[in-house]
Parts: C-alpha cells; sequence; structure tokens
C-alpha cells in the first residue's frame, strides 16, 4: 500500500510538471502571435486607425480586429464595402417636435449620406467584402452623439470611406 501511495503521489508530481509545461509553451505561442500583431501595427499611421482596426490606403493594407483575432487584408483582397450609419433626429420636422427614427442604413454603393445639425448619431462604421466573400465590420463610433458636435468624427468616417473606395476601385499604392 505505502508503494502504492508512494507512486500516485509521483505521477501527480509528474502530472503537474507536464501541465506547466504545457502552459508555458501555450503562453509562449500567443505572446508571439501579439508580438507579431503588434510589427505588423507599426507600419501604420496614428491617422490610420478607425476604431479598433487600421485602414491606410498608403501601405494598401487593412488590419482588421476583431473580439477574439486579427487579420492583415492587401487592399487586393477588398472586393466591397457598405456604410453603417444609424442616427436619428430631434429636431422639429412638419411641425412636431419627437424623435424620428433614422434607423440602420447600409448603403451598397459606399457613399456617406451625411448628418444634418440635431442628428443624434448612434453608430458609424463600415462593413468590408474580402474576395473570398466574407465580411468585416470596423466599428468607429457607438453611442449618442450630437451631430453638432461630432465633426471631427464625421470627417474621419467620410476618410474611412475614401480610403475604402479607393481600394475597391485600385487606385491605392
Amino acid at each position: 500500500i505505502v508503494l502504492f501511495v508512494g507512486a500516485w503521489i509521483a505521477s501527480l508530481f509528474v502530472d503537474k510538471q507536464t501541465s506547466k509545461k504545457k502552459k508555458q509553451k501555450v503562453e509562449v505561442r500567443e505572446e508571439k502571435e501579439d508580438q507579431d500583431f503588434e510589427e505588423i501595427k507599426k507600419k501604420f499611421g496614428w491617422s490610420d486607425k478607425y476604431g479598433d482596426s487600421y485602414v491606410s490606403s498608403d501601405l494598401g493594407k487593412v488590419l482588421w480586429v476583431g473580439r477574439d483575432q486579427w487579420t492583415l487584408f492587401d487592399a487586393s483582397e477588398i472586393t466591397g464595402y457598405s456604410v453603417i450609419e444609424k442616427k436619428h433626429n430631434e429636431e422639429i420636422y412638419n411641425g412636431l417636435r419627437g424623435s424620428i427614427s433614422g434607423g440602420f442604413i447600409e448603403e451598397p454603393v459606399g457613399k456617406s449620406l451625411g448628418f444634418r445639425s440635431g442628428d443624434i448619431i448612434e453608430k458609424m462604421g463600415v462593413i468590408f467584402t474580402t474576395s473570398n466573400g466574407t465580411d468585416h465590420e470596423i466599428l468607429e463610433y457607438e453611442g449618442n452623439g450630437e451631430a453638432s458636435k461630432m465633426g471631427s468624427d464625421i470627417n474621419r468616417h467620410n476618410t474611412l470611406i475614401h480610403k475604402l473606395e479607393e481600394m475597391v476601385n485600385n487606385e491605392t499604392n
């Protein structure tokens, strides 16, 4: 019995050491992936950041960052995009005061519909499509912001649309 208990304790120790080594290997792999991400991210300028992702027509690349993953796309892989502009307006329309829903707008042509004074912006972004048929969302803003106070955000949104337009039309470097 003593021999059996001793062998059992020894096997626990060996299993614990093996488990610890496996865990270290996993941590190294994840760290390496993060290093790759950081190296790629350094190639983009601060003005190329949209939401969590990066888009550069100068580099001809999109670094898409999702919840649990990231992917680097070449401009030639971007085949289309849709604009996301969700807003509502709290101004007076036809003599009535209240909230009029703009709803979710997805425009296949890709041009921004724009915002008017009194618009409350709820969501801005784009969904781009790659050559393998997958869609990827770049969410630039989500909240309840007055369009009149979000001029720089709206300008950046339009710049992002312009960059994707260049990529789709093969006008990048």
